[in-house]
C-alpha cells in the first residue's frame, strides 16, 4: 500500500531517461510555485511596513505640530493652575502675578 507511486512510475512503458527528467520538470515546477508563494508574502509584509513608515511620519508631523501649536496654551493653564490664588480679573489685566513671599505665608 506504501509504495503505490514506484510501481505506478515503474510499470510506465517510457524509459528510465525520460523518467527522471519528468521527475526534475516536476521539481522545478513545485520550486516555481513555491517562490511564488513567497514572494506574495513578502510583497504583502512590506506593503504593511511601507504603511506603518507612513502612518509613523505622519504621528511624528502631529506630535511636532502639537507641541509647536499647544506649548503657549500648556504653559499658560499651567501657570494658572499653579496661581490659584490670584484672581482671574488680576491674569488678564496683565498685573504683577508674582506674590511676595509676605503674602504667602499664612497666619
Amino acid at each position: 500500500m506504501r509504495n503505490w507511486l514506484p510501481r505506478v512510475v515503474a510499470r510506465v512503458p517510457v524509459t528510465v531517461h525520460a523518467k527522471m527528467l519528468a521527475a526534475f520538470v516536476a521539481m522545478v515546477i513545485m520550486l516555481i510555485a513555491v517562490g511564488a508563494a513567497g514572494l506574495q508574502v513578502l510583497a504583502g509584509a512590506n506593503r504593511r511596513a511601507e504603511e506603518l513608515v507612513r502612518l509613523q511620519r505622519k504621528i511624528a508631523a502631529y506630535r511636532q505640530l502639537r507641541h509647536i501649536t499647544g506649548q503657549p496654551f500648556s504653559s499658560f493653564f499651567s501657570s494658572l493652575r499653579k496661581r490659584q490664588s490670584v484672581p482671574w480679573a488680576m491674569i488678564f489685566c496683565g498685573l504683577d502675578l508674582i506674590r511676595p513671599a509676605s503674602l504667602r505665608r499664612s497666619a
